[in-house]
């Protein structure tokens, strides 16, 4: 039986996989610098113990593999055993590999779901029909309240006057009544959470679409934002304790990353997710599947 180190593992997963570091590095949003660092053990190359731990941690999942033997390996110097090593699990087999496919099917199934294109077209009814019956109720009046020209008297020039001054009263509660279609349209959001990843799934959504991400006092936390502004990532602490990514125009999706999931809050459109299912988690990602406003 054959030992090896954390690095000989890491590597010959991703061999396995076929994936080229370029691959990992798409998968994982690690630098390649450090997926290398990594596969060679060579720990001082990786700017401290929290991302050492995190990068091992984020990788392993990536590619299907048993995170204990390899954190035991980088604290202790312990080979690991062919024993040691748990196959890949379902959930890590098929992530990357299949992560673009699914997003393109569920958009798909999204847009023929008669049920979907009802809700998406249903503000545009609503509002239809409220201006018809705007239309209506202030035809209405003009046509009941019309002065009557074959009698000029004063009488007539009061009963007119009266009748404009109770149309303008009655105007703006007609236009509060226009109003208020505009202001019901807020984006949907529905997560569900699988391991270390929570999938949300952002419908009605502006474009383009603000994310904020901010942390509790005393944590420290790197993130980045895929197809955003924050695409780079950077690291979040009490100098710098929090900071709103700007997706590009018409952005399917986007991954967010996090080197730390505890203390971390982060708003879709101003409204702030459930972060308590990842509680128990280390790292983490949150993907967002984005349909926008019609």
């Amino acid at each position: 039986m054959e030992s090896k180190t954390a690095g000989q593992i890491l590597k010959e997963k991703r061999v396995e996989r076929g994936w080229t570091i370029d691959d990992a590095e798409q998968a994982t949003r690690i630098k390649k610098r450090y997926i290398i660092a990594l596969e060679d053990d060579d720990y001082d190359d990786i700017p401290g113990d929290f991302y050492v731990r995190a990068y091992i941690k984020q990788y392993s999942d990536r590619l299907g593999t048993d995170y204990s033997p390899l954190i035991n390996y980088y604290e202790t110097g312990e080979l690991i055993g062919d024993k040691d090593e748990s196959e890949p699990s379902f959930e890590g087999q098929l992530e990357y590999d299949n992560n673009i496919d699914n997003n393109t099917k569920v958009s798909d199934q999204d847009n023929n779901n008669p049920i979907n294109n009802i809700r998406n077209h249903l503000p545009i009814i609503l509002l239809s029909g409220t201006a018809l019956l705007i239309l209506i109720g202030v035809s209405a009046i003009v046509f009941f309240n019309r002065p009557k020209t074959s009698l000029p008297t004063v009488t007539s020039s009061s009963s007119s006057l009266v009748s404009k001054e109770e149309s303008q009263k009655e105007e703006p509660k007609e236009e509060k009544k226009e109003e208020k279609p505009k202001e019901e349209v807020k984006t949907k959001l529905e997560a569900s959470v699988e391991g270390s990843d929570m999938q949300v799934k952002a419908t009605n959504a502006p474009n383009p679409l603000n994310i904020e991400i901010s942390v509790s006092n005393g944590v420290e936390s790197w993130i980045s934002v895929t197809n955003s502004d924050q695409e780079n990532g950077l690291v979040l602490n009490s100098s710098k304790n929090s900071v709103t990514a700007k997706l590009s125009d018409n952005a399917p999706n986007a991954v967010i990353t996090l080197g730390v999931v505890q203390g971390v809050s982060i708003k879709v459109d101003g409204q702030e997710l459930d972060m308590s299912k990842l509680a128990d988690q280390m790292t983490g990602t949150v993907s967002l599947n984005i349909n926008y406003k019609n």
